[in-house]
């Protein structure tokens, strides 16, 4: 659902809210769900007329396990850069 103009929540992650911010073709990911869970995220994306392939990067906002849990696959998926505001 687009809360505001290029801002995306996700429905379907479970216990944590994941968002997807656009920025012209390219989009980054803000946290990225439990594993195996990123088949909510390709959907979302397909109905936008998005592909994985867009994510370029992927913002995890803390470690706990609904936030983090995805990441490695959703990297691995779409080749995205990892981050985080520790470091």
């Amino acid at each position: 659902m687009e809360i505001i103009p290029n801002i995306h929540k996700i429905d379907g992650f479970r216990g944590a809210n994941c968002y997807l911010i656009s920025s012209g073709p390219e989009m980054v990911l803000v946290d990225a769900g439990h594993a195996r869970q990123q088949q909510e995220g390709r959907k979302y994306l397909k109905e936008m007329g998005k592909n994985l392939s867009d994510i370029k990067y992927i913002f995890i906002t803390h470690a706990d396990i609904d936030h983090v849990g995805g990441a490695a696959e959703m990297k691995k998926m779409t080749g995205a850069k990892t981050g985080n505001p520790s470091g």
